[in-house]
Parts: C-alpha cells; sequence; structure tokens
C-alpha cells in the first residue's frame, strides 16, 4: 500500500489545516515552526506525527471547538511528542467529561460503565483539558488572541475560534452541504440552542469559514448552508413528530424514528449515543409543547384529549 505524506493546506499566510480522515484540523502558526492546533482530528494520525517531525514543527497548544471523540483523537500523541502542550476548551466542554456521571449527564452516555470505556481512551487523567469561562471569550497565546465565539447546541459548550487572522473555526456548529446530503441524523445535544447557533454562524462577519468536517467556505456561501442545516432539522423534527400516530412508550417511538430514517440498529456504544441522538428530537417536541408525556406514553398534543378520553 502506497503512503502518502500529509499536506498542509494554506488559507493564509499563517493559518491552514490538513485532513485527517472525515475531518479537516486547522493550524495557526505562532512562529515559523510553533503553532496551534483547532481540534486535533477524528483518528489517531501516524501520519500527523511524521509531518511534524519532517517539518520540525511544533504544537504548542490545541483549542478545542468541543470534545467529541471525533475532535480530540490526537491528543493523546501530542502529548507524549509535546509534554508541555496545553489543551482548552470551554469550561461546560471540560465539565462534560470530568467524570462519568457528567458525561451521562451531557454527552448521552447510558451507563457510567460506557463512559468509564471512552474516559480511558480519549479522556484520560494525563490530558488535562482546561476549561475557558466563555465569559472571557478569548485566549492569549504570546502576542497571539483567539477570539471564542459561544455556539453551543451540537455540545453542551461549543465553541467557534477565530484565529488571529481572522479565519472562523465553527466545528461542528454546520455540517457542510456534502455532509447534510448523505446525514440521516446530524448529531444534536440541544436541538433549540443548536438552531439559535446556526442563525448566529450566519450572522458572523468573517470572509471565511473552516467547517470541521471537510469544508472550507466563503462569507458569500455561509446563510445558504446555514438555511439548509436548518431546515433539514426541521424536517426532522416533523418527521419525529409524525411517527406518533398513537400513545407510544419512548422505545417504540424511537425503534420507528430510526427505522423511517433508515439507521439500522446495532449493539455497541456508538448505538447508545445515536438512540439518544434521535430522543433529543423528542426532547425538543416537548419543550416546545408538540408533544407530552403521560404515564409512560408519548402523545402529539394536537391529539392529546382524544386520545387521552
Amino acid at each position: 500500500m502506497r503512503h502518502y505524506k500529509m499536506k498542509w493546506h494554506e488559507l493564509t499566510e499563517k493559518t491552514g489545516y490538513v485532513s485527517i480522515g472525515n475531518a479537516f484540523v486547522p493550524g495557526y502558526f505562532l512562529t515559523e515552526n510553533e503553532l496551534v492546533l483547532i481540534d486535533s482530528g477524528p483518528m489517531k494520525s501516524t501520519r500527523l506525527m511524521e509531518m511534524l517531525d519532517e517539518r520540525h514543527w511544533k504544537v504548542r497548544a490545541v483549542i478545542l471547538t468541543h470534545v467529541h471523540i471525533d475532535h480530540v483523537a490526537n491528543n493523546a500523541l501530542l502529548l507524549e511528542k509535546f509534554p508541555d502542550i496545553v489543551f482548552y476548551t470551554s469550561q461546560e466542554e471540560a465539565d462534560a467529561i470530568a467524570s462519568p456521571e457528567n458525561m451521562i449527564r451531557d454527552m448521552g452516555f447510558d451507563t457510567v460503565e460506557h463512559a468509564k470505556q471512552v474516559q480511558a481512551i480519549f479522556y484520560p487523567e494525563n490530558i488535562h483539558i482546561k476549561g475557558i469561562d466563555m465569559k472571557q471569550s478569548r485566549i492569549q497565546i504570546d502576542d497571539a488572541v483567539f477570539w471564542l465565539i459561544s455556539l453551543p447546541g451540537h455540545s453542551v459548550g461549543h465553541t467557534g475560534i477565530v484565529t488571529p487572522d481572522g479565519i472562523c473555526c465553527i466545528g461542528d456548529a454546520i455540517v457542510s452541504e456534502d455532509v447534510l446530503r448523505v446525514s440521516k441524523l446530524p448529531y444534536m445535544a440541544y436541538v433549540k440552542e443548536a438552531l439559535m447557533s446556526m442563525e448566529k454562524v450566519a450572522e458572523l462577519p468573517y470572509e471565511t469559514y473552516v467547517i470541521a468536517h471537510q469544508s472550507v467556505e466563503r462569507k458569500v456561501d455561509i446563510s445558504k448552508i446555514v438555511r439548509d442545516n436548518i431546515a433539514k432539522e426541521h424536517q426532522l423534527s416533523q418527521i419525529a413528530c409524525e411517527m406518533l400516530t398513537k400513545p407510544m412508550t419512548k422505545d417504540e417511538v424511537l425503534a420507528k424514528y430510526m427505522k423511517t430514517l433508515h439507521i439500522n440498529q446495532r449493539a455497541g456504544i456508538a448505538m447508545v449515543i445515536i438512540v439518544h441522538n434521535a430522543w433529543t428530537r423528542y426532547i425538543d417536541l416537548i419543550n416546545q409543547g408538540k408533544i407530552e408525556c403521560r404515564d409512560g406514553l408519548l402523545y402529539r398534543k394536537d391529539r392529546a384529549d382524544e386520545e387521552g378520553s
């Protein structure tokens, strides 16, 4: 098998990105050979480590848009290579991985055992991720200031990061058009907040945006991408509501919803998160007053009186 070297894609004189798996990992150069990464990628990458070695680059810090496992996969390798590296994220994201109980509360895990399994691999005790109070809204490293934009919803404390030269890295606040076309159920921890963050992205003033899952967009195109993301979510919400043709239990309606979306149910931790992702749509519908829960059954509010009589 041919081994391809990793390529650095320049966006400006100081900012660029590498492609790892299904994601772009941006970086900003503090000096000629010292840089700050935005996230560390969705999978362990020996090619990233080789590129850093070959070019004699040192990663001084990693600023995480959020702490989902597909954004932190190279943290351990980077710490091994650069023992004085610093990891940052929002305080809400740091709190989310502080304990298995918090991971259940904020990240959709179902049991302490499952949370501990993931914590041991991706959030071990030797990797300290510093939580930043979002009221501070900035991280300064040497003379370089990275501005933080609160964009919760995809995760509890999801954050956009603007490099000192104005490249806006928005993580998973929205997904690209290509991803949107094939995604059956984009991940949402909190639907209402995610939609508000999408609208916020459309109003940002920056000229260039890096969407984590492999897209670089200009300001002129962002509004349409945001509209399409919002339309997709409204469609998924409508489908979720339409599943309740009669009173159903949580397990029944989720099974029907995922079958309708052609999501195959299977065993494992990944499925736990997928099921939680589906359930967040129903939590949002309950919060909107479109669905209610009585005696362990879910009802559509516009049919609840008739069904309950």
